[in-house]
């Protein structure tokens, strides 16, 4: 007996198929998971793009306040000067402070008061006893300084600077003095003549003498004299005593040193009326047909420190290089501020 055949399904079955689709999708899945996730990675890893913000800067939390000018303050100036010095004191309430002194007023810069290289001085104060009512932490300074070698008759200035503490700058003070003006004046006390420059039988020189301080730095240019003596008969070896006539010169000077100068004239010249005094502001030494030209010089050194009154200096203006006309002068040389 024939068997019939097995029949054949119209329908392939699916269940495995489906399963190994979603296998497949799951492991596809998986692996776009773990390049998404390297590719961030090494983005984090990498160099910021241009177009990438910086990173907030992390905040403290508390805001720093501004610096604020230290408290303390200065008062009370009080100067004693002279042509040279000056004793300067005042008040503070700072226990320390900077003191700078010049002949420029200071400037500003960035908010801070400074004399550029002037030498800063470091002082100390000293505590002054309060009033009574007076606060107990409320103490006061006294403070002085002293200065010398100055130059007369010019403004300075000083500053001074006293320092705060934390977050705190600097408050300052200021203060002005003026040293006094300073006078110089030579005195004609006696001439003492070694050559007349008339030799043989023309006898005795005829003389005559001007007095001068030139201007500072101008000693041998043209400058008036400040008086004459009449013309004197004098020879070799005589002396003319002019103590207590009143010649001589002043001026008011800056410097430390004064040129004094003592003109000699020997005139051969008949009538005396043919020389003109006005035309002599220079001082000569010199020999010629109308007579003989010779000038006595001395430079004096000015007290550089501090004095009182008149300060008086006798000092010898002698004919140098040897002229026909010589002699020497004494002279007394004072000088004085005020």
């Amino acid at each position: 007996m024939r068997t019939n055949p097995t029949t054949i399904p119209t329908a392939i079955p699916t269940a495995g198929l489906t399963a190994d689709r979603r296998r497949r999708r799951r492991a596809a899945r998986a692996t776009a998971l773990l390049l998404a996730a390297a590719a961030g990675l090494g983005a984090i890893g990498s160099p910021a793009s241009a177009d990438t913000p910086p990173a907030p800067a992390p905040s403290l939390g508390i805001a720093t306040p501004p610096p604020t000018r230290a408290p303390s303050k200065a008062w009370g100036y009080h100067d004693s000067v002279g042509d040279t010095w000056a004793d300067v004191s005042f008040l503070s309430t700072a226990p320390k402070l900077i003191l700078q002194v010049s002949d420029k007023q200071h400037t500003w810069v960035d908010g801070k008061a400074t004399m550029g290289a002037v030498l800063p001085q470091l002082l100390f104060g000293t505590p002054v006893p309060g009033k009574p009512g007076d606060l107990a932490t409320a103490t006061t300074y006294r403070y002085t300084f002293t200065r010398e070698g100055l130059l007369p008759g010019t403004p300075y200035y000083a500053l001074i600077t006293m320092p705060g503490g934390f977050n705190q700058v600097p408050s300052y003070g200021t203060t002005q003095f003026t040293t006094k003006r300073r006078y110089v004046r030579m005195v004609a006390r006696k001439i003492h003549v070694s050559n007349d420059a008339d030799h043989g039988l023309r006898g005795k020189g005829e003389l005559f003498f001007g007095f001068r301080t030139p201007k500072d730095g101008h000693p041998y240019g043209l400058e008036a004299f400040g008086s004459w003596t009449k013309e004197v008969t004098l020879g070799t070896g005589d002396d003319l005593d002019l103590t207590g006539k009143g010649y001589g010169d002043w001026k008011e000077t800056r410097e430390n040193t004064v040129h004094v100068q003592v003109q000699g004239i020997e005139d051969d010249r008949d009538p005396w009326d043919a020389l003109e005094l006005t035309d002599l502001a220079k001082v000569k030494q010199e020999t010629t047909v109308f007579g003989d030209y010779a000038y006595g010089e001395a430079i004096v050194a000015l007290p550089t420190g501090r004095y009182e009154g008149v300060r008086s200096t006798i000092v010898h203006a002698d004919v140098q290089r040897s002229p026909e006309l010589v002699f020497q002068a004494e002279v007394q040389v004072d000088v004085w501020y005020e």
